[in-house]
């Protein structure tokens, strides 16, 4: 481990990033955690950290952007830079060539900071899909658009996407409390780590994580890759082996900073289909120092993990008050890890070589750069070749030969690496024929990506047939992590049907593929939304297993014919999971018609007669459902339920005790004043025996009267 900057060069470090060559850009704040009012001068800054003689430690430090206002996150774009500073998403570019930003532009903002500053926006991370991913952090409500017009709701943890020109900005998913870092894997997989859900988490697009409880959104939250909690609640930042060069052992693995703990530490990923868990290992790192606080993650081009070090004896956010004395606002370290095993040794020389090559080599050797390269290098290479391409006369040729490179390559790393290259240059009939190559390629991560490059973008109406028989095919395919992008795919593509192929797959999927299950279902939820005629056929070609998980479709798209489904699928679904059928229950009370409802009496009645306590329970979920509603019992509804409590007071009175039957309120509570004499019979009876429920009689109840 090195120290490859600190005080007093750099002050607080908050996120870092790589450029194409090389060079590590920091947002480091000596405000935290209070934002410069209105007419103060910021003293924060962007800077640009070099190590030009290859010793592991920045010798070249300059300041890109001064009066800063708690930037987070940040990532070198065109002439400078893309960054969060209170209260906007900014664009700075250098564009006199001096090494300073000369112009700034809002691209999107402002957010609100208000009720918190130490998670707000931060973790850019180029998708290299045309968009920009990102976390919005704990407490804060930002309501913003692009120039499209298209307005995003951020409640507290969420993880979005923008345009970088500020055109658009889209959800990608809800839920988590406070993301704070984010890393897409070679599979195109986005893990995000989080201070009080999870160390990692899987981010499905249009997907919703536990937060604080929040009520999910009908589907049931993502799964979650762990469990375990580092005996922390404070994480910052995830990096992924895959990226570095360390040994083989530790390439499927993830490396989390905790902040609580003072330590680094570290997961395998087990997989499963499409799906994973995490595995805890002994922790990566171990300092001597008590401040550590390690607060961000990133790997270099040449496979080296760097850890931005918040460097404070003060552990949390909220551990004392904002202003307590013992707070550090000055120091701030970063650090360098680096493999020196014999195999894989990284000296000097090799280290500037590799960094020097770029601008010397030609297009066919830029293409094998591609091999073997982690995601900071691929972006590098990218980059070039694309500058190489537009500034070409023979830009057509040169694509020809991309595509053409593309169909012979049997690697892997050079066809993804020629298909984001293509994406950067342009998005036209050249780039869909890549895609189609990408998308029937023999490698299933090939194939993978290619489907996820197909979810970010949008196609034109004379595209659906082409669109239609390539999403098609890739639910068919027979790799499940192929499936999962396929779906994401049609997700996003709503306006081509592949509701048969999302509901074939979703029937013979292995219930340990969790996340391949819950893709199919966000799908499913998106291709039927709105449309009642695709929803009737889907519910009428349903497998023999396929009641259970289409009716948690059905209660994600909150529609009349998705809660009818429901109740006229009772007897089916009752044989299920009892605490989801009074959740299904209390859906369709809200939003079923009112015959569906008093359908739910007549199976009560016909196929549960001797099962008073079921029926209560059925009973109990629909009052649920109709006080949230807008509607109130229907006569047959209120007379089934004046029924059961006749018959419960007249019978067992043990479970009147027990509290089957509270049903004493709300839609009901008029029919249910009939019950008075058989109240006060079963009242004066306990108490003759001494029994009043565990006290729950607390005034004489001969003095009830009507009430």
């Amino acid at each position: 481990i090195q120290l490859f900057a600190s005080e007093p060069d750099i002050a607080k470090p908050r996120n870092m990033a790589f450029d194409s060559r090389g060079r590590l850009w920091v947002s480091s704040s000596l405000e935290y955690p209070f934002a410069a009012q209105d007419g103060a001068l910021p003293k924060d800054a962007i800077k640009i950290l070099e190590d030009t003689n290859g010793d592991g430690q920045a010798d070249k430090i300059s300041t890109f952007a001064d009066r800063m206002n708690i930037p987070m996150g940040l990532l070198p774009f065109g002439q400078g830079v893309i960054c969060f500073s209170i209260p906007n998403i900014w664009y700075l570019a250098d564009t006199n060539n001096d090494g300073q930003a000369d112009q700034r532009k809002i691209l999107y903002g402002p957010f609100d900071t208000s009720r918190d500053t130490h998670g707000m926006c931060s973790s850019f991370t180029d998708g290299h899909d045309g968009w920009i991913y990102a976390t919005h952090g704990f407490n804060n409500q930002s309501t913003v658009s692009g120039r499209d017009g298209h307005e995003i709701q951020l409640k507290s943890g969420n993880v979005f996407r923008f345009r970088p020109d500020g055109s658009r900005i889209e959800l990608v998913s809800m839920g988590q409390v406070n993301p704070f870092g984010l890393a897409i894997d070679r599979n195109g997989d986005i893990f995000t780590a989080d201070c009080h859900t999870k160390p990692i988490n899987l981010v499905l697009p249009g997907g919703q994580h536990d937060s604080f409880g929040r009520a999910h959104d009908g589907l049931g939250y993502t799964p979650n890759v762990m469990e375990h909690l580092h005996d922390s609640t404070g994480i910052g930042g995830i990096a992924l082996g895959e990226q570095t060069h360390f040994p083989a052992v530790y390439q499927t693995s993830t490396f989390g900073g905790n902040v609580v703990t003072g330590r680094i530490n570290r997961n395998q990923l087990v997989y499963f289909g499409s799906s994973m868990t995490a595995r805890e290992e002994s922790d990566f790192l171990i300092p001597g120092d008590p401040w550590f606080r390690p607060v961000n993650l990133q790997v270099s081009q040449d496979g080296s993990l760097f850890i931005a070090d918040f460097y404070n004896r003060i552990i949390g956010h909220y551990e004392v008050d904002l202003n307590h004395p013992g707070r550090d606002r000055q120091r701030g370290r970063i650090w360098k890890v680096v493999f020196k095993g014999e195999k894989h040794r990284l000296d000097a020389s090799t280290h500037r070589a590799k960094r020097q090559d770029l601008n010397d080599l030609t297009l066919s050797q830029l293409l094998l750069e591609f091999e073997g390269a982690n995601r900071a290098r691929a972006a590098a290479v990218t980059n070039k070749i694309s500058s190489l391409v537009t500034q070409s006369s023979h830009q057509q040729t040169l694509l020809h030969s991309l595509l053409t490179r593309q169909r012979s390559t049997t690697k892997k790393d050079v066809h993804l690496g020629i298909l984001q290259t293509l994406l950067a240059i342009e998005k036209g009939d050249t780039y869909r024929e890549g895609l189609q190559i990408a998308t029937s390629d023999d490698n299933p991560v090939v194939r993978a990506n290619g489907f996820r490059l197909l979810a970010a973008e949008e196609f034109s109406n004379q595209h659906t047939d082409w669109l239609g028989t390539i999403m098609r095919n890739g639910l068919r395919d027979a790799s499940p992590l192929v499936q999962r992008f396929a779906a994401v795919a049609a997700a996003q593509h709503i306006h081509v049907d592949c509701s048969g192929e999302l509901l074939m797959i979703l029937a013979k999927t292995p219930a340990g593929d969790r996340f391949l299950i819950h893709a199919l279902k966000i799908a499913l939820r998106n291709q039927l939304k709105d449309n009642d005629a695709r929803f009737r056929s889907v519910a009428s070609r349903l497998p023999d297993n396929g009641d259970g998980f289409f009716a948690d479709v059905c209660m994600a798209l909150k529609t009349k014919v998705a809660a009818d489904f429901i109740v006229q699928n009772i007897v089916a679904l009752s044989k299920g999971n009892l605490p989801k059928l009074t959740e299904q229950l209390e859906f369709a009370s809200r939003f079923a018609s009112d015959s569906s409802l008093e359908l739910i009496v007549d199976v009560a009645k016909n196929q549960f007669p001797n099962d008073i306590g079921f029926q209560i329970k059925l009973l109990e979920s629909i009052q649920v459902g109709l006080s949230r509603g807008e509607k109130g019992a229907s006569s047959r509804v209120s007379d089934w339920a004046s029924t059961l409590a006749q018959s419960l007071l007249g019978g067992d009175a043990s479970a009147w005790k027990r509290g089957d039957a509270n049903a004493t309120t709300g839609p009901f509570e008029s029919q249910l004043r009939s019950c008075r004499d058989n109240v006060k019979a079963w009242l004066i009876s306990s108490l003759s025996r001494g029994e009043t429920g565990k006290g729950r009689l607390r005034s004489n109840p001969f003095e009830l009267g009507d009430s």
